[in-house]
């Protein structure tokens, strides 16, 4: 099963219907001047990129009736020659083709853009000695929390949560709580057997606490550096099965200072850090000019 099977292609439906709708919500003039006869057009990149995002260009254009193919699986590397590389080709009615390009290019850039920090970020820690793993945080602008998640996995990110249903008791949780211990009793009666429960911590003392009312992962959160190896000593001498997470401050930049050898994951918010890709979609004319014949 390829990454892309793994989204329901309702879900896909439901996204580029949304996109659309957002794009033209009752007029297009522009379509006036446009003939019946279907034209294709060309994806190219022009920038080095992951390719990521496949299954949500081919829903916008199989929204407006057009068909996709590629030239490039994802994820592939492109690295483009010359200036720009061809990935795939797109063939329907040019007032349908022109209505999902922005919207396709829009969800496939930001994909894109994401999965190749998440690879340039885990290629970059694979050359050291460290066998934890990098994930990517749930702070993601509103909407698009399904389009980073999956660049980052294709980028070789641990996704991580996807959304609440995934337990964290953060520190706001905890303070309205008012008993640790309890909150991890309840939040397991809610989640069930097989769900794995975390707690932010801001200190060893805390760090111990949520280990000893059943936490099965502490999350380091914003502590220095310098002071992760000694906490991680600590929890891992008296609660060996319980995993350590580094999160807060951490940066592409920052990065190799917060891989210690015991902490299992170290995460932080790729989206961020993501520069922008470049890719372009262009009517082919000699193609085209040969569909109208």
């Amino acid at each position: 099963m390829t990454a892309a099977q793994t989204i329901p292609t309702t879900t896909l439906s439901a996204l580029a219907r949304s996109w659309l709708q957002e794009d033209c919500p009752s007029f297009d003039p522009a379509a006036a001047s446009l003939p019946a006869t279907p034209v294709s057009a060309v994806l190219y990149a022009k920038s080095r990129l992951l390719l990521a995002g496949v299954p949500f260009f081919d829903a916008v254009f199989r929204e407006v009736g057009c068909n996709v193919v590629w030239m490039q699986p994802e994820p592939s590397l492109i690295q483009p020659l010359q200036g720009k590389q061809p990935l795939a080709r797109v063939t329907g009615p040019p007032a349908q083709l022109l209505r999902g390009e922005r919207i396709a290019l829009n969800a496939l850039s930001e994909v894109c853009a994401i999965a190749t920090a998440a690879h340039d970020a885990v290629q970059a820690v694979g050359k050291l000695a460290w066998t934890g793993r990098l994930a990517m945080t749930r702070k993601t602008p509103p909407g698009l929390r399904l389009l980073h998640k999956y660049g980052a996995m294709l980028g070789g990110m641990d996704p991580h949560r996807y959304d609440l249903s995934t337990p964290m008791l953060k520190d706001n949780h905890l303070s309205a709580a008012g008993n640790l211990t309890s909150a991890v009793s309840a939040v397991r009666a809610c989640a069930g057997f097989s769900a794995k429960v975390e707690v932010e911590t801001s200190s060893l003392s805390e760090a111990l606490s949520a280990c000893e009312a059943g936490a099965d992962i502490v999350m380091l959160d914003n502590f220095e550096a310098a002071s992760i190896s000694e906490t991680v000593r600590i929890v891992k001498r008296q609660f060996p099965n319980v995993l350590v997470e580094v999160s807060g401050g951490v940066t592409p930049t920052s990065l190799e200072s917060y891989l210690i050898d015991g902490v299992d994951v170290v995460s932080f918010s790729i989206g961020k850090h993501a520069a922008s890709v470049d890719l372009s979609l262009k009517v082919d004319t000699q193609q085209s000019a040969a569909n109208a014949r």
